[in-house]
């Protein structure tokens, strides 16, 4: 990424920053907006928050749209520019044409980031390692990405119907056929990922259909009114010596694990999309000692943006709050 261009963006009504190759550093205290820039740098490649925000809520108050603007370096240049208006009107352009598919945008610029929440996945919900492990999939299958968008709507629709004692045969004959693609694909990503990291280390994939089909459901969801098991409701578990690391592993080892996590992602996503994504990180400093930190960078090629509370020695360092003025 070369530069990026925000208007009516959180808290920002106009910015501008330059970046360079290697380790970049938004610096600045508390409440300047540094997350949100990396939000902002994230949307271009994914335009959803991946702090998980509504789009409406990414717009400055007292405005009615927002616009990002960037410049990324694939095998050339391109620029970005995406414009959401209240309330829910969202015009994307690459090179000056507009693009009504996002999976164009990941062809475009692949960026992975990851939110100060995400440094706690281990101890979080499976709605939020589902979030995670989500996004990171879709950077590298469009067709997953594609999937799961379909999963979602179709499953909204039969919960719907579920609600008014309808019909959901066709509802259950669509969510099959993309839970199995949904779950194929996690699972393949799941095993390739463990097999990158420690030896101690290892992700499981907690199919909650567990070979049923749908059908056989349907009567404990009548009775719930809602879709019980699938893709939506699945977990990753992850494991220390065969066992849970919610339970068994310190602080140091759930470090290494994140940062081993990261990295192989890294390496997978460069390695089915020919790309070598931008990583973008909230706040690394929160979780790691600066010597952990300095061999993590070091083991990360290509661009790394992240925002901290200081400068780091050897970045190019981005004093945020002296930058605050008009384009």
């Amino acid at each position: 990424m070369e530069d990026i261009k925000l208007i009516n963006f959180r808290r920002f009504d106009k910015l501008h920053l330059n970046f360079e190759d290697g380790l970049n550093n938004i610096f600045g205290g508390n409440g300047t907006g540094k997350s949100s820039i990396l939000e902002a740098i994230a949307y271009l490649s994914i335009p959803r928050s991946f702090r998980g925000s509504p789009d409406r809520y990414l717009v400055r108050w007292g405005s009615d749209f927002f616009t990002i603007r960037g410049r990324v370096m694939d095998t050339t240049f391109h620029d970005i520019s995406i414009t959401f208006r209240l309330p829910s009107s969202k015009h994307i352009t690459v090179d000056g044409k507009r693009i009504r598919k996002y999976s164009h945008l990941m062809e475009t610029f692949t960026c992975m980031a990851f939110s100060t929440r995400d440094y706690a996945i281990i101890d979080a919900s499976p709605e939020d390692r589902r979030r995670l492990f989500d996004r990171m999939i879709s950077l590298m299958d469009q067709k997953y990405f594609v999937y799961l968008i379909r999963y979602r709507r179709v499953l909204k629709q039969k919960n719907t119907a579920l609600k008014r004692n309808l019909p959901v045969g066709i509802w259950n004959r669509q969510l099959e056929e993309l839970a199995r693609y949904i779950v194929s694909v996690r699972r393949e990503v799941v095993e390739l990922l463990s097999r990158r990291m420690d030896s101690r280390f290892r992700i499981e994939y907690m199919d909650t259909l567990k070979g049923r089909s749908y059908g056989e459901l349907l009567e404990e969801e009548r009775e719930r009114g809602f879709t019980i098991a699938g893709p939506h409701r699945d977990d990753f578990i992850f494991l220390i010596d065969g066992r849970p690391m919610k339970y068994y592993a310190s602080e140091g080892e759930r470090r290494i694990f994140y940062l081993q996590l990261i990295v192989a992602f890294r390496e997978i996503i460069a390695e089915r999309t020919g790309r070598e994504p931008v990583v973008v990180l909230d706040e690394p400093g929160n979780v790691l000692d600066e010597r952990t930190f300095r061999r993590f960078i070091e083991s990360l090629r290509g661009q790394v943006i992240i925002a901290s509370l200081h400068p780091v020695e050897g970045a190019h360092n981005i004093p945020l709050e002296r930058l605050q003025n008009p384009l």
